[in-house]
């Protein structure tokens, strides 16, 4: 709000006015001592603000900003973790299971031959470990709560050929592949060392969930 002082007319003499005086003085400080409750000084710091309106905003030296933040644009310059689910208004969601990079070395002697992959996972590929004299099937989560993320599994070591390396849906049919009538299908197999295949959660005709093959390789489907 505006400060409000008394004028001291140029008639008023110095005795007269020194009640008036004294209380500008002591509008003016309480005015300074309120907005010394949000900014401190000493600490050159701004907090317990309930609203901040700004046109923009700027982290770091101006010449160089870590983080600028305008009316038309969001700009980061620098290593980035986002530890939230992050909601794109025009595209969905995408959380923390949409991780790029980052990889985990699946075994199938320390899983007993089965995995099951989590909605919660933060796991963008796999490394599939087939060291077992018998098949190993890892089962995909429902692609119903990530629409747009994308795994991929690939086969670095195969078993014996009469042991199978299988991605499975968690649901039958859950898993479509890009033929002309639009395939359905209940598991994909891993042929061989090297084999690999990369699985993207989109929304189909219907307005279901469904992992959708967006690339493999000597993989066979049933």
């Amino acid at each position: 709000m505006a400060i409000s002082t008394t004028t001291i007319l140029g008639t008023d003499s110095i005795s007269a006015s020194r009640l008036t005086i004294n209380d500008n003085f002591t509008v003016v400080k309480d005015e300074i001592n309120s907005i010394e409750t949000y900014v401190n000084p000493s600490t050159a710091t701004v907090s317990g603000l309930t609203l901040l309106e700004t046109s923009k905003l700027t982290v770091g030296p101006t010449s160089s900003p870590n983080l600028q933040l305008t009316t038309s644009a969001f700009d980061i310059n620098m290593a980035t973790t986002f530890k939230k689910s992050i909601t794109q208004k025009q595209y969905g969601i995408f959380n923390n299971f949409y991780s790029t990079g980052t990889t985990y070395a699946l075994k199938a002697s320390t899983n007993s031959n089965a995995f099951t992959m989590l909605t919660s996972s933060t796991f963008g590929s796999y490394v599939l470990i087939h060291d077992t004299g018998a098949d190993f099937i890892v089962t995909l989560s429902a692609p119903t709560a990530n629409p747009g993320q994308e795994v991929t599994f690939y086969l670095e070591q195969s078993a014996d050929v009469n042991f199978k390396m299988t991605i499975k849906p968690a649901s039958a049919a859950d898993i479509t592949w890009g033929n002309n009538t639009g395939g359905v299908e209940d598991e994909i197999e891993l042929n061989e060392t090297g084999s690999s295949v990369t699985l993207r959660s989109v929304t189909n005709s219907a307005g279901s969930q469904t992992w959708y093959i967006v690339g493999s390789h000597n993989i066979s489907l049933f």
